[in-house]
């Protein structure tokens, strides 16, 4: 069978397409009205938008891209690295966010990290990336991303630092608001 589609809120709901549309995208076009009875169908029927369709409908993959190293053998991650990414897909989440990780080796396979994190951005066209340390520091990255058109953030970037107390969250969040 079919999976169920916008039409199908959009009839729950006794809406249009469009305003079902917004309603997603969070416009502020919408009746309270409307807004409740649209988010009343998607609960009622379990649906979740396609990211690929709200990519092409509004030219935003609303995915963010969160690089880290992998750990050189033997040693722990330079950061508490769960903590960051914990936080940064919670801000990403509660604004219609996804963030996805990309792992890349080591530093002495730089040229594979660059391979790696190019075919990453093309598969996923994200909105934006997070370089986490010690990545953020590699300027064939930063290039990388720069040559891509691409928003980039670190943990030192702008006001990231200071948001909530942890840095991941800062950077996720300083990057939606570009």
């Amino acid at each position: 069978g079919r999976g169920i589609t916008i039409e199908d809120v959009a009839s729950a709901a006794a809406v249009s397409r469009q305003t079902v549309s917004r309603v997603i995208n969070r416009s502020p076009r919408v009746s309270p009205e409307a807004k409740a009875r649209v988010e009343a169908a998607i609960a009622a029927l379990g649906w979740v938008p396609s990211a690929a369709a709200r990519s092409m409908a509004g030219g935003r993959s609303r995915i963010l891209l969160a690089v880290f190293a992998a750990p050189a053998e033997g040693l722990p991650a330079a950061q508490p690295l769960g903590q960051l990414l914990l936080a940064a897909t919670t801000a990403c989440n509660a604004h219609g966010y996804r963030l996805i990780f990309e792992q890349l080796p080591a530093e002495t396979e730089a040229a594979a990290g660059v391979a790696q994190l190019a075919a990453a951005i093309g598969a996923l066209e994200p909105e934006g990336v997070i370089l986490l340390p010690p990545l953020d520091r590699r300027r064939d990255l930063a290039a990388l991303v720069e040559s891509r058109y691409l928003r980039r953030e670190t943990l030192s970037g702008t006001g990231a630092s200071v948001v909530a107390g942890n840095p991941g969250e800062a950077a996720a969040r300083h990057l939606m608001a570009l």
